[in-house]
């Protein structure tokens, strides 16, 4: 649950502040989309993450992640990079969107997202603050009907 709430902040933050927290990177983002935006406790969410590899193919390296919710730390998570990342990662534009469930929590999420290389090189690292809704603002049908449209596009 913490990945999850980790990449979903982390693309979630057209609805809050996103930064890039590391310049040198070697991944450069250029697209951070969100459907819904904001997004709702419990109901799917598309998300989309474009970046830019300016180096060489990546076969591997340590995705981490660690996240707040309402201002209480959960505990951070450490994977191989290309467990929940389709591996390699080729060099020029890369598109890793996705679909997905956000978890069924609302609040302020802070989320810092970092991929480094298997040789220890900063691949990504961005940080993000966004307000989640809670599911119950949905208060009608149509609401529902207009909200669940929206992310068919």
């Amino acid at each position: 649950m913490l990945r999850a709430l980790a990449i979903l902040g982390l693309v979630f933050a057209t609805s809050g502040t996103i930064s890039d927290c590391d310049p040198t990177s070697i991944f450069r983002p250029t697209t951070l989309t969100l459907t819904p935006d904001p997004p709702i406790s419990g109901e799917p969410v598309y998300l989309g993450l474009i970046f830019d590899n300016t180096g060489t193919e990546v076969t591997g390296g340590t995705a981490t992640s660690s996240v707040t919710l309402n201002g209480l730390p959960l505990s951070p998570d450490v994977k191989p990079l290309c467990e929940g990342v389709v591996c390699p990662i080729l060099s020029g534009s890369n598109n890793r969107s996705t679909e997905s469930s956000w978890p069924s929590v609302s609040g302020k999420v802070v989320t810092k997202f970092t991929w480094t290389g298997a040789g220890g090189e900063s691949l990504l690292c961005i940080t993000s603050t966004v307000k989640v809704l809670d599911n119950t603002t949905i208060t009608n049908s149509t609401d529902l009907q207009v909200y669940r449209k929206s992310l068919r596009g």
